[in-house]
């Protein structure tokens, strides 16, 4: 597999998982009702920071709420991980990032707590 290809099963994947984790949020009425967060564990300006952009400039759009993009990087992406994982549970903060990255640990083990 090329490497664009595996990039784009690695984007189709961060894109289920968003839609799974975003929908009991979206049940309450009136959802998005306030700015939405993005973590991106990137650093800005890197050719992969650049697809959550498009993807949040269009959901503002859908959704009728800016999407505000913070970058997180270092610690081959952990710290924007921890962010998203004691960010409030209230589906107002979201995390984009790849399935190779090593930010799905801690996510999993501040999620176990």
């Amino acid at each position: 597999m090329a490497a664009s290809d595996a990039w784009r099963v690695n984007f189709a994947w961060a894109l289920i998982v968003l839609a799974l984790g975003a929908s009991p949020a979206l049940a309450e009425d009136g959802y998005p009702n306030r700015p939405i967060r993005v973590i991106i564990p990137i650093p800005p300006g890197a050719a992969a920071d650049i697809l959550p952009r498009v993807v949040a400039e269009k959901l503002g759009t859908r959704w009728g709420q800016p999407l505000v993009i913070e970058n997180r990087p270092g610690a081959n992406s952990n710290i924007g991980a921890q962010a998203a994982a004691q960010a409030s549970p209230d589906g107002y903060t979201l995390l984009f990032a790849g399935s190779g990255s090593a930010g799905w640990k801690t996510i999993c083990l501040l999620s176990a707590r």
